[in-house]
């Protein structure tokens, strides 16, 4: 079953826009088709190919809201408005305009956010006084403009939070760089450091290895005992040489190791 189900859920999520705007139009069509006559639900036409535009107006500019958020919002809100006040039955659909409305807020700025509240406050005077002026008055106005309001709010507290983690992303990333670049600097520190420890030790060692070679090649026809004991002294200074070299390296080689980052809770 999960082998079948992963395909439907990738696409889905790749193409969540589209079913979701294309369930919301069969919702919309489907309330318009059923939806009796009824005055006191703001219903007082019948369905018919106007109606239909309507609703298409509502939902399918949806489609779009990535690229032109702000006038996706204008038409949706627009349509809906002016479909509600003819007497259609668009109470589903006008979910679209608050979809088209928190779409905006969350993919533009405060400032935008602010002008399209405002423009959508203006469209609902325009539209009831042409109509008749029954949102003129402060109850039905707060009570019609509270929920694009609360769309807008709504899609400007997403916005915030995705700029908050994007922020504390970034800000991560930069402190991982530094801390990269710190231990780069301490492993050529290191590296300068022991490259000195083993030029003076080697540099020592090689001063006395050349005062008992010249000896012992003195030495090696008249005094061929004295001889021996330099080469003995050559020897044991090179075998110091490597005894004080070989620690240091091995040292080294150990700092240069990668440690394991500790892993995080519920990720082994």
């Amino acid at each position: 079953m999960r082998s079948r189900a992963a395909p439907l859920l990738r696409t889905l999520r790749a193409h969540g826009d589209g079913v979701g705007v294309a369930a919301l139009t069969a919702a919309s069509l489907l309330v318009l088709w059923l939806q009796p006559i009824d005055p006191g639900a703001g219903v007082s036409r019948h369905r018919d190919w106007l109606a239909v535009v309507f609703v298409l107006l509502t939902t399918l500019p949806l489609l779009l809201s990535r690229r032109a958020p702000l006038a996706v919002a204008a038409i949706v809100v627009c349509a809906s408005l002016v479909g509600s006040v003819r007497g259609y039955a668009l109470a589903i659909s006008t979910v679209g305009a608050l979809v088209a409305l928190a779409a905006a807020a969350y993919l533009t700025d405060r400032r935008r956010t602010i002008a399209i509240g405002g423009f959508t406050l203006l469209a609902l005077l325009v539209v009831s006084a042409v109509s008749g002026g029954s949102l003129l008055h402060l109850q039905p106005l707060v009570a019609n403009a509270s929920a694009p309001l609360l769309a807008l709010i709504a899609g400007d507290v997403m916005r915030t939070r995705r700029l908050y983690a994007d922020r504390w992303q970034a800000r991560a990333q930069e402190i991982e760089r530094l801390r990269d670049a710190d231990q780069q600097r301490a492993v050529a520190q290191e590296r300068v450091r022991l490259a000195r420890d083993v030029h003076d030790i080697v540099g020592h060692y090689l001063a006395g290895i050349a005062l008992q070679a010249r000896a012992g090649r003195r030495k090696v026809r008249t005094d061929p005992a004295r001889a021996s004991d330099a080469l003995t002294q050559i020897d044991q200074l090179a075998s110091d040489a490597l005894a004080e070299t070989r620690p240091r390296r091995r040292s080294h080689a150990l700092r240069q190791r990668p440690r394991r980052s500790p892993s995080r809770p519920g990720h082994r």
